[in-house]
């Protein structure tokens, strides 16, 4: 098992508490899923699902004709979005983001929320992305704080994750530029990281 795998295992069962319990940032979280664009119908996949913090509001948004796949590579994390939405326990996986068990073509959008700079190999887990979203679909990345913060606060929580950072929006351009993908907006500001990138 990997340092990074294990040390969310071991934060799972706080997860909630620790970081979504206080009014304050489950309204942060209210106002950042507008940025995801999520319309009645969607497929969405939650790439690094953790302990389903967002599932609720992506599946009010994609509405009854809409499905939302939560995937995330720490099992401990998968084991409580199960136990938290329990009429929607398959809708849970574990799994990694740079190997991802679905079809080509077969989601409207990927969200990567909070989870991004854990992801080992940035470029690949992008073009999975790629592969699995529809023509048009929208691939978002984003975070509730600065790159320059989450480079911070990673650094003080230990060797496991104190290497994991925000990339610039260099990085993307040049990624994306292989793979034919567009650039639609990148923001990198106190309170908001923010990349969404559109398949053609």
């Amino acid at each position: 098992m990997s340092k990074r795998r294990a040390f969310f295992d071991s934060i799972a069962s706080v997860w909630d508490e620790r970081f979504y319990h206080v009014t304050k940032e489950q309204k942060n979280l209210d106002r950042h899923c507008a940025l995801y664009d999520i319309k009645k119908g969607h497929k969405i996949l939650d790439i690094g699902c953790g302990t389903g913090v967002m599932f609720g509001r992506f599946k009010k948004l994609a509405g009854k004709r809409g499905r939302v796949i939560g995937i995330d590579f720490s099992s401990a994390m998968i084991k409580h979005a199960r136990n938290k939405h329990k009429n929607d326990k398959k809708n849970f996986i574990c799994a990694d983001a740079h190997c991802l068990p679905f079809e080509s073509k077969t989601f409207d959008r990927v969200i990567c929320f909070s989870c991004f700079p854990h992801l080992s190999d940035k470029k690949k887990a992008i073009k999975e992305a790629a592969r699995v979203l529809k023509s048009k679909g929208m691939l978002v990345i984003s975070h509730l704080c600065s790159s320059r913060k989450i480079a911070a606060i990673h650094k003080c929580a230990g060797t496991a994750v104190a290497k994991d950072f925000l990339p610039p929006k260099t990085d993307f351009l040049l990624t994306i530029k292989d793979i034919g993908m567009q650039l639609l907006e990148f923001k990198d500001e106190k309170g908001l990281y923010l990349v969404k990138i559109r398949k053609p």
